[in-house]
């Protein structure tokens, strides 16, 4: 395995000079205060993401961002609480519909990259703010990846303190050069010109992602789902 090393450690804010700058009425205040409040879509926090753990699921995830989202890696983080619990039934990920007993025309139009990937990375985050046109993307995953992402996720929210509803540009780190798309969505811009023409290698499997990831569909009558595939798949 290759491992990406161009990508700089953040600078930790707690260790660096606090200068203070006075305010309209004499009030001071820091650097640190006047970057969380310039904090917006332009002027987003970079927020750094070990994706050593879960090195499937970030090829995935670089997938999802680079060709279903156009490069974009600046996002906004969840505006309360209780929104990723939305997500997770929006998305779909709350029908388990990469399950052994979901998959498959019969079920949810689903199929797995093989037996363990039953559970489903969801892109964008449920963690993140996200209505309207951007639908929730997912592709099968295994569970171990999917716990270890989770604690990367907090981590890389914490250290950046990205804080809910704050506007922040994903960067990963130590993700695998060798696979084609991570690095064609860090480089600036993205390479979005081997979208639907690049095979990469997922959870030890050589594949083409499109074929592996789903958008949810309505149904007619109430509750029910289907999966349809990304538009260039053979799903």
């Amino acid at each position: 395995m290759h491992l990406s090393l161009a990508l700089a450690a953040p600078i930790d804010p707690s260790n660096r000079e606090i200068q203070s700058v006075p305010e309209a009425g004499g009030e001071l205040q820091t650097d640190i205060d006047l970057e969380k409040r310039a904090n917006s879509q332009s002027n987003p926090t970079d927020a750094y993401f070990d994706v050593s753990g879960w090195p499937d699921i970030a090829e995935e995830d670089c997938k999802m961002m680079l060709c279903d989202f156009n490069g974009e890696r600046v996002w906004q983080r969840a505006l309360t609480s209780t929104e990723p619990n939305q997500h997770y039934t929006d998305s779909g990920a709350s029908l388990a519909p990469f399950r052994a007993d979901q998959v498959g025309d019969a079920h949810r139009h689903t199929k797995q990259i093989d037996s363990t990937t039953t559970s489903p990375e969801e892109f964008p985050w449920r963690s993140m703010h996200w209505t309207g046109t951007r639908t929730g993307h997912l592709m099968p995953a295994t569970t171990r990846q999917q716990s270890s992402q989770g604690s990367g996720i907090r981590t890389g929210f914490n250290r950046a303190q990205v804080n809910l509803g704050d506007w922040f540009k994903i960067i990963f780190q130590n993700y695998d050069s060798s696979k084609p798309y991570c690095p064609a969505l860090h480089k600036d811009p993205p390479d979005t010109s081997i979208c639907g023409k690049k095979q990469t290698t997922l959870f030890n499997h050589n594949v083409n992602p499109d074929d592996y990831t789903y958008v949810k569909q309505p149904q007619p009558g109430p509750g029910n789902y289907i999966f349809f595939g990304h538009p260039g798949s053979s799903s």
